[in-house]
């Protein structure tokens, strides 16, 4: 089994932007962070992109095979700037594995919020392209609100993206 970590948006596509943030830095910023983690419990991890560069939906989802985890990490975005929490989606229909992938991380995604107050906007189904298209257990989490100050205030500076890291990795 094969872990690989992509990092939304990336190159020309900044994803979404929050007041001195844009989603591809952080997406980039906890993608290394969950390989170093999964590296240190001596599991194989692979990240879609490195730096920042462009990489199409397809070429995201392409070396993936079927006993593989692939994890899509995000950061959200509302017109309301009061929108608050982390959620993770899995494919429409998943299979017990996914699910259970979902979950795990879930559970650990909870336990962590509690201490830094980011409130659980739950386990959601999308059709999403990188969920639909894998061949393998596939999750993506939207960290939190990157565009909420009062969210972003909660985590910059301290070992949040370590802790996150450590939290997902431990649950694959």
């Amino acid at each position: 089994m094969s872990i690989w970590i992509d990092a939304g948006h990336g190159g020309k596509d900044p994803g979404a932007v929050g007041k001195g943030f844009l989603e591809k830095d952080q997406a980039l910023t906890v993608a290394l962070a969950i390989q170093k983690e999964c590296i240190i419990l001596e599991k194989k991890a692979y990240l879609t992109r490195s730096d920042d560069r462009f990489v199409s939906l397809p070429n995201r989802v392409t070396n993936l095979k079927k006993d593989d985890v692939f994890i899509s990490v995000h950061f959200n975005a509302s017109q309301s700037k009061t929108a608050s929490g982390f959620e993770i989606f899995a494919k429409k229909n998943p299979t017990l594995e996914i699910k259970q992938l979902q979950n795990d991380i879930h559970r650990n995604l909870l336990i962590l919020n509690k201490q830094y107050n980011i409130p659980d906007r739950g386990k959601k189904f999308a059709d999403f392209y990188v969920l639909k298209n894998s061949k393998c257990r596939a999750v993506l989490i939207e960290i939190l609100f990157i565009d909420n100050q009062n969210e972003m205030k909660k985590i910059i500076g301290t070992n949040y993206y370590k802790n996150l890291a450590l939290a997902i990795a431990g649950a694959i």
